[in-house]
């Protein structure tokens, strides 16, 4: 399933500032951009199909992130299932705003009637996608229900994800709701079955994995500069959100989530824009 929102009427001149402790904002407001934002949701199936109240926190969370970030024109909201293999990117739901911010009008009253009309078609443009959203994580929840051989969470395919949807250099954002818990059989990290038994083998496996990750989106070959051919620019920019929920209580999740923290900061994350909570 793909949903395309392509509303010619979204942008509003608004500055897309955020609150503390969401992805994107660390408390400056959209990391300091100005320019549009791609904000990618990864949801994974067999952290959101839990308890009711689980669902309900996390279509909260997507109405909110539908507020935060389609404020401004050329502001993306990308959705998708985290799976057997999600850099496939299906199905998903796709947001855009495309509204015209309003421009110089001769006399004041014009000028207070074109924002009101902008700001009106942008918060149309929010409750449509917000409605979008919240029925995207009833659909994604049933996925786990349904998959007949179980289910696999391909969460490395992710890096793949945010790197293709975030080129060129654009300010980004990427929320992961699920319990971080890399798991695909016969694959080279397998979570479930084999977490990282410390801390300290979690940050050498993340290192060893990064550097894979670098090889294979590079191939050895030179990139734009002497710094992104050795893959240091990967995710640089992208600000991470990691919500595990329930997950956080498994005994290996501390484990786990330093794996994650020392993988995003090899492939260039900045410490201070990844949370886990």
């Amino acid at each position: 399933m793909l949903i395309a929102i392509g509303i010619f009427t979204g942008g509003c001149g608004g500055n897309g500032r955020t609150e503390g402790g969401e992805a994107g904002t660390n408390g400056k407001g959209r990391s300091g951009t100005q320019g549009p934002q791609t904000t990618i949701v990864f949801l994974d199936p067999t952290t959101i199909q839990g308890t009711d109240g689980v669902r309900t926190m996390v279509a909260d969370s997507m109405r909110s992130i539908a507020k935060r970030h389609l404020q401004t024109r050329g502001d993306k909201v990308l959705a998708l299932p985290i799976r057997r293999r999600t850099e496939v990117k299906t199905p998903q739901v796709q947001l855009r705003n495309r509204i015209d911010p309003s421009g110089e009008a001769q006399f004041v009253d014009q000028q207070a009637m074109q924002d009101a009309v902008v700001e009106q078609k942008t918060r149309d443009l929010v409750a449509e996608a917000e409605s979008l959203l919240t029925r995207f994580v009833g659909e994604v929840a049933m996925i786990t229900r349904t998959a007949p051989k179980g289910p696999s969470s391909d969460l490395l395919g992710a890096v793949e994800v945010i790197r293709e949807e975030t080129r060129p250099n654009r300010a980004r954002a990427a929320y992961f709701f699920s319990d971080m818990f890399h798991s695909v059989p016969a694959g080279r990290r397998d979570f479930e079955e084999n977490p990282p038994s410390s801390r300290a083998e979690a940050r050498e496996w993340a290192r060893r994995d990064a550097e894979r990750i670098r090889e294979r989106v590079w191939g050895g070959r030179e990139g734009p500069d002497a710094s992104e051919s050795r893959g240091e620019a990967l995710l640089k920019g992208t600000t991470i959100r990691m919500t595990p929920g329930s997950g956080a209580t498994r005994p290996a999740s501390p484990r786990v989530e330093a794996y994650w923290r020392a993988l995003f900061t090899e492939l260039g994350c900045d410490t201070a824009d990844i949370t886990y909570n």
